[in-house]
């Protein structure tokens, strides 16, 4: 993006908060803290949320330091922070960022995908969405890979999808996110084809054999989904090329 000048040649080095995805059991488990990890406690209507480095896990407890002042973490709190590994990234203007974690007071949502329209001298952001990052709150990365489950609802001109299997939602929500191209990325088409869901959703022909209706309805109800199945089939198979491009580049286009 850089070489077509779609961003700034330099950008600016951030630290950003990498989440760890710990559950409250293991988040209980003292030796899993090492030195230099980040915990975040969860923010409140009128307070911020406040992050602590961890210095020492040591005798079944966990010592991290905030504002210069050590203290013991409350392990059995579990459910109200979260602990990441910090990590250096670059930011320039124009740049996507995903913000991961929820602080109303700031009108940050987790899942929210902002453009970076300008960048302070303390590191804080400005969007062109009109919302602030301010340079303590770290728990957001770049915003140009997503998870389909992130993406409902969002629309972009072209989308890439990397996948090795699909679920039916999955497959419908990740490759209705482009408006004009959609590519999908996959190590074996036929093997991703093979094991495509027919889905979960209940069509109109399991609300019909609920319900009394005449024969010609059936049989329409049935046709359409026999027809919708297939339809889909064969959109996978036009959007997904042959397997000899696979061996160009591990992935086949959509």
């Amino acid at each position: 993006m850089k070489e077509r000048g779609i961003l700034p040649a330099e950008g600016t080095q951030h630290t950003v908060h990498e989440s760890l995805r710990w559950t409250d059991q293991q988040k209980k488990d003292w030796r899993r803290y090492e030195p230099g990890q980040v915990v975040t406690f969860a923010p409140s209507a009128n307070r911020p949320a406040v992050s602590a480095r961890v210095v020492r896990a040591e005798n079944k407890k966990v010592v991290v330091v905030s504002a210069r002042k050590e203290m013991t973490l409350n392990l059995r709190r579990a459910e109200s922070f979260d602990v990441a590994r910090p990590r250096q990234i670059e930011v320039a203007r124009g740049d996507k960022v995903l913000i991961r974690a929820n602080d109303k007071r700031l009108g940050l949502i987790n899942g929210q995908v902002l453009t970076v329209a300008g960048i302070a001298p303390d590191g804080a952001l400005t969007t062109r969405e009109g919302v602030s990052v301010p340079t303590e709150f770290r728990q957001w990365c770049h915003g140009y890979v997503l998870t389909s489950h992130k993406a409902q609802g969002w629309t972009a001109d072209h989308v890439v999808v990397a996948a090795e299997r699909f679920t039916a939602k999955g497959a419908y929500v990740a490759c209705s996110r482009g408006r004009r191209s959609c590519i999908v990325h996959t190590p074996d088409k036929a093997r991703l084809i093979e094991r495509l869901p027919e889905g979960n959703r209940r069509a109109a022909l399991d609300v019909l054999r609920q319900r009394p209706a005449s024969a010609a309805v059936l049989r329409r109800a049935k046709a359409w989904k026999e027809l919708a199945a297939r339809v889909a089939r064969q959109i996978v198979r036009q959007i997904v090329p042959t397997p000899h491009r696979q061996q160009q580049s591990r992935g086949t286009r959509m």
